[in-house]
């Protein structure tokens, strides 16, 4: 009885409630864009190491869209191998990166916003832990450094993002 006594109002609400129509498209607020076909990152000069005597790691890149905006980027922080949270921004407004530590490995992501933020293409690649190196200088045992040993120059395959909305009302 209990079990009926719920159900029933639950069903009555359901019953009264219709859809709402989609308004035409000449009247809404999304605003059509062609996204971009796909798009390359190219990076240069890439590094991700440690110094000898040093309890810092450094990385950095050089990067360049195939519309052929460039940045600078970089990076140090305490540790074996240089880490950067999403999003650390690089020499250009729009340009920015992330180096996180991801299981057993290195999650590797840069992103370019342009076009007021509406468009935003995004690349991202792992590196295993079997790239991360260590020196080792028998000499002085205290100068070793970790290091990842990956090609300093390749390229990326960048994901397109539109932002589609029209925020705010629409003024005819």
């Amino acid at each position: 009885m209990k079990f009926t006594s719920t159900l029933l109002p639950l069903l009555a609400l359901a019953s009264g409630l219709t859809a709402t129509p989609v308004p035409a498209e000449e009247s809404s607020i999304l605003e059509a864009r062609a996204v971009a076909g796909p798009t390359t990152f190219k990076i240069t000069n890439f590094y991700n190491y440690g110094r000898p005597h040093s309890a810092v790691a450094h990385m950095g890149f050089s990067w360049e869209s195939a519309s052929g905006a460039k940045a600078n980027c970089s990076a140090s922080k305490t540790g074996q191998i240089a880490t950067t949270p999403m999003y650390t921004r690089c020499t250009k407004p729009g340009v920015g990166f992330g180096f996180d530590r991801i299981l057993t490995g290195y999650l590797f992501t840069v992103t370019f916003r342009y076009n007021r933020d509406k468009n935003i293409d995004t690349a991202a690649f792992y590196i295993p832990d079997q790239h991360v190196k260590r020196t080792n200088n028998t000499a002085n045992p205290n100068a070793n450094y970790y290091y990842i040993d990956y090609p300093a120059n390749f390229t990326l395959a960048a994901n397109p993002f539109v932002v589609n909305a029209t925020h705010g009302p629409v003024l005819t």
